[in-house]
């Protein structure tokens, strides 16, 4: 039996900007831990904190992995130093904060293997931090493209109208958006911005027009990339589709849509070319990350996936039990 994870161990991360970072590290166990060390770098939703991740942080930490946590900047402990507000944007969240984290673990670790576990808006700006070419794979779960179109009908007018309306209100009222009544940390003005454009546009740019899509074209490590069929709100399939399809060109990608209509509806799912059902709740958008939602065996399906790909596997020659995989490029 492996033995548990230990408490992890607060950190604080300067970015390259100076902006302090709050990160937590979960040591991977005694008995199980690789060589070289693996770390698994965990990129947030928008608005949530590093707390969402505390369960599955110490799974990856059982399964022999080093995983580190953190908020990005104006998010949960990660609070805005005097002076430093006009550097919050969700650019600088993969530009600035993911390229922190990579670099503690390689000055840390001394060169490890780094996977990304990405959920929502994470999986979107994992490409650019600058140092992203480290990367050696990424699980993206509800990792999307949010322009607007991607929704499915009214749902797509209801994007519009947030975005074109109630976030524009909000800054001119509040000077940020807040998402606290959704159980979220508040939208710094920056961040609302970058999320407006990107939402409201069909690609990536920054806050002068400039084009940041190349970074999705350079990066090139192996993603899985999951999605829910009762995630209609934050993660529709088209718009998870849309992510990989048209800007994560270059890399190789594993596409796994599960389908669960309602509480009691089972997942059909391969396992060694024959069809297994496994009945457990919908997922909806955050509910992975759940353990009391999520049964164990998705995680391990993804976490030997990760140990594969670091190991040097091809990322389409694993067989998964849980995940309905389809293997793309």
């Amino acid at each position: 039996m492996t033995a548990p994870a230990s408490a992890p161990r607060a950190l604080r991360i300067l970015a390259a900007d100076q902006f302090p970072l709050s990160a937590h590290h979960y040591a991977a166990c005694e008995g199980v831990a690789m060589h070289p060390p693996r770390v698994a770098i965990f990129l947030n939703a928008t608005g949530a904190s590093q707390d969402r991740f505390r369960s599955l942080a110490a799974y990856v930490a059982q399964s022999g992995w080093h995983a580190l946590t953190f908020d990005y900047r104006g998010i949960g402990q990660s609070a805005i130093p005097p002076g430093m507000a006009q550097r919050v944007s969700m650019q600088a969240w993969g530009e600035q904060d993911l390229a922190a984290m990579i670099a503690w673990a390689d000055a840390e670790f001394g060169h490890p293997r780094i996977a990304l576990i990405c959920h929502s808006i994470g999986g979107q700006i994992a490409a650019l931090a600058p140092n992203a070419h480290r990367v050696d794979a990424m699980l993206a779960v509800g990792c999307q493209k949010g322009y607007w179109r991607w929704w499915p009908d009214w749902r797509r007018y209801a994007v519009l109208a947030f975005f074109q309306g109630v976030v524009p209100l909000c800054l001119g009222l509040f000077g940020h958006v807040p998402l606290q009544w959704m159980g979220l940390h508040r939208l710094e003005r920056g961040v609302a911005r970058d999320y407006a454009r990107w939402t409201l546009n069909g690609g990536y740019t920054d806050a002068q027009g400039g084009r940041l899509e190349s970074a999705h074209r350079r990066f090139r490590a192996p993603i899985l990339s999951l999605s829910f069929d009762d995630d209609v709100v934050y993660a529709p399939k088209p718009a998870v589709d849309a992510l990989v399809e048209h800007f994560y060109v270059n890399a190789a990608v594993i596409r796994a849509h599960l389908v669960a209509s309602d509480a009691r509806a089972a997942f059909d799912v391969q396992a060694a070319g024959h069809a297994r059902a496994a009945s457990r709740p919908g997922l909806g958008h955050s509910g992975f990350f759940d353990p009391r939602r999520c049964e164990e065996g998705l995680w391990r399906d993804c976490v030997q996936w990760l140990s594969h790909v670091a190991d040097g596997g091809h990322p389409h020659a694993f067989d998964f039990w849980r995940l309905p995989a389809s293997r793309y490029r």
